[in-house]
């Protein structure tokens, strides 16, 4: 369910931004035609689609850099039995780190894909330590806090393997 309202909120944000877009042309359009065409409920039209259209691209922006901004927050939620399904890193140019050495640069943001039941599967940042211990296919139990992923403590021995 997690998993699912992030989804939707990132498509109404990129929709605000899209559609706020799209009403500013069509209000330029609407106001050279106006102007071209002589008609006055074109050239009063234009501006009007161009202000809303410059309200909807800053609502979409705010709405983004608030959810961006309040990303780490929140209740800090325990899961157990979870699966880590992949890690990954990004430098400072969103560039993929596929080398291990690269991994020590500074500016390195660090990933974690995880299944915290069934069917919910959700990203989170994590500190350097955190992802070199979350190995790729391993279960265990997960401490996060908004899409921060805390601590992650490997189940191993048999149960492990029965509980996969």
């Amino acid at each position: 369910m997690h998993q699912e309202q992030e989804e939707r909120t990132e498509k109404l944000i990129a929709l605000g931004l899209g559609g706020g877009a799209g009403v500013v042309a069509l209000g330029f359009l609407l106001l050279l035609l106006g102007m071209i065409l002589q008609m006055a409920p074109l050239i009063v039209l234009g501006p009007l689609c161009i202000l809303a259209g410059l309200l909807s691209l800053g609502g979409a922006l705010y709405a983004g850099m608030a959810k961006n901004k309040t990303q780490f927050e929140g209740p800090q939620q325990a899961y157990s039995n979870v699966k880590i399904l992949s890690r990954y890193a990004y430098d400072d140019h969103a560039r993929l780190v596929i080398s291990d050495w690269d991994l020590e640069q500074e500016g390195v943001r660090f990933y974690v894909k995880v299944e915290l039941e069934k069917g919910n599967k959700v990203e989170f940042e994590c500190a350097r330590e955190m992802f070199y211990a979350c190995a790729e296919g391993s279960r265990g139990d997960a401490r996060v806090q908004g899409k921060w992923l805390s601590l992650y403590v490997a189940t191993i021995g048999p149960d492990q393997a029965m509980r996969s």
